[in-house]
């Protein structure tokens, strides 16, 4: 089975208020049909796993594993990498591209 790495903050989640997004919704679904393992990263601090796995399942997010202390940098380069944001990016056109990745990465 592949895997999915997904960001939270502002990827998964819009951080300003812990909520999805209509696009973020869309993308969840979408990753949810795609038969992987789907699991989260974020820049947090261990001390707040607790309280952001609570947050994710108050939203009917359930991860198959969430790693936490993701190195903070403005630019992630990756052979891999689909962008999105919650905040303003298409999560139809993000579904489309994770399936080109992972169709050509067999």
């Amino acid at each position: 089975m592949k895997t999915i790495l997904i960001d939270l903050d502002n990827t998964l989640v819009e951080t300003s208020k812990f909520q999805l997004t209509e696009e973020s919704k869309k993308l969840w679904d979408g990753l949810k049909n795609l038969d992987v393992k789907i699991v989260g990263f974020t820049s947090r601090p261990t001390m707040l796993k607790p309280f952001t796995l609570i947050h994710l399942k108050l939203l009917g997010i359930k991860l198959d594993k969430l790693i936490m202390n993701k190195p903070r940098g403005d630019v992630y380069i990756g052979n891999r990498a689909v962008n999105f944001d919650c905040r303003y990016s298409d999560a139809d056109n993000t579904i489309f591209k994770i399936k080109k990745v992972l169709e050509k990465y067999v």
